[in-house]
């Protein structure tokens, strides 16, 4: 039996929006916990893995007063830290979310489980979109399956690579002759909804989700299908969503 946990990468040191992921939306709930409630639908272990900066003593704090649970590590070396909360939770493979993504699909995220059920022995399992995993993309609404060997492997193989230990996956997904990698198109679901950015990294973006918050209040697991087409309908929000996928293209 294989052990799936979900380990959200949370702290409060980002250089264009300071503190973001305790800010407030709409309805008083903070942007990780707004997270977190989504997560738990999927009725799986979530642990938040945030730094051991001083900078972070206020998201521990919340944490603790919010009974949740987490893992702290080094805050430049993401990678360590998602391998420090695989071992302190016996976790085989791990859904890594980030937590700047208030509107993480819950729909997606079954279907990302039940492809990862129907075939463990894969390392990263993901969405992909034009020819790229959904996490590179600016949606802000995906997931990734990893596994947590394919972790060790990547540090103990390239323990010098900055850019592996920051981006956590980037060392399994962009070695496919090392790891066995399944990526599922999806790029004619998503067409319609292109223009669209559900991720914050800006105060434009943050205004953007407050905004849509307040509107599906009501409804709390709403995914990109019932957002996206509202937010068609509303041409300065695309404007705006439109100058920043532009401006952060990966």
């Amino acid at each position: 039996m294989s052990n799936l946990g979900i380990v959200i990468q949370a702290r409060l040191g980002s250089s264009r929006l300071p503190n973001k992921v305790l800010l407030p939306l709409k309805n008083g709930k903070s942007m990780l916990m707004t997270i977190i409630e989504r997560l738990e639908q999927l009725d799986l272990p979530i642990v938040v893995a945030t730094t051991n900066s001083h900078t972070d003593l206020s998201l521990v704090d919340y944490l603790k007063e919010n009974n949740i649970k987490y893992t702290r590590g080094d805050e430049m070396n993401v990678l360590s830290r998602f391998i420090k909360a695989g071992e302190e939770n016996n976790f085989d493979f791990i859904i890594r979310v980030c937590s700047d993504n208030p509107y993480i699909d819950i729909t997606y995220m079954n279907r990302l489980i039940q492809l990862w059920k129907e075939n463990k022995s894969q390392d990263y399992i993901s969405f992909s979109y034009k020819g790229k995993p959904t996490i590179l993309s600016h949606f802000g609404i995906f997931g990734e399956i990893v596994s947590f060997s394919s972790l060790l492997k990547i540090s103990k193989m390239f323990p010098q690579d900055i850019s592996f230990q920051e981006h956590v996956t980037k060392g399994v997904y962009s070695n496919p002759s090392l790891f066995n990698i399944a990526l599922t198109d999806i790029d004619k679901e998503l067409e319609k909804f292109d223009g669209i950015r559900l991720t914050v990294d800006t105060l434009e973006d943050y205004h953007n989700i407050c905004e849509i918050n307040e509107k599906f209040s009501e409804n709390p697991l709403a995914n990109i299908k019932d957002i996206g087409n509202w937010i068609l309908g509303k041409k300065k929000m695309i404007q705006i969503m439109n100058y920043t996928i532009n401006k952060n293209l990966k």
